[in-house]
């Protein structure tokens, strides 16, 4: 690649054939690259992933309470949407009116 000056500070590049040459191949592995980088992407995404499902398998108070829960869910002590509002004395035309990203002061 050459840079030439002209007047006025302009400049010109002139690519030389092996330039082109090198820039077509280039373009032409860009697909690939591409390809590479999105599986790359879905690894980390995936790893990441067992990584959380480690830190809860390990925390001891999480997996308490997902026991628990399992439990409640096989012995039939589960609350409809309808219900919970009722036990909680929420009216659902309230709840519409909420809005949960307002900070409270």
């Amino acid at each position: 690649m050459l840079l030439l000056s002209g007047c006025l500070g302009m400049s010109e590049t002139v690519f030389t054939v092996k330039d082109r040459a090198n820039i077509e191949a280039i373009t032409e592995e860009m697909p690939k690259i591409k390809e590479a980088l999105e599986k790359v992407s879905k690894l980390v995404a995936y790893v990441e992933s067992l990584q959380e499902t480690l830190e809860i398998l390990n925390d001891k108070e999480a997996m308490q309470g997902l026991e628990e829960s399992q439990k409640d869910i096989e012995e039939g002590r589960l609350y409809t949407w309808e219900e919970a509002l009722k036990e909680l004395n929420i009216d659902e035309k309230d709840l519409a009116k909420t809005d949960f990203n307002k900070k409270s002061t």
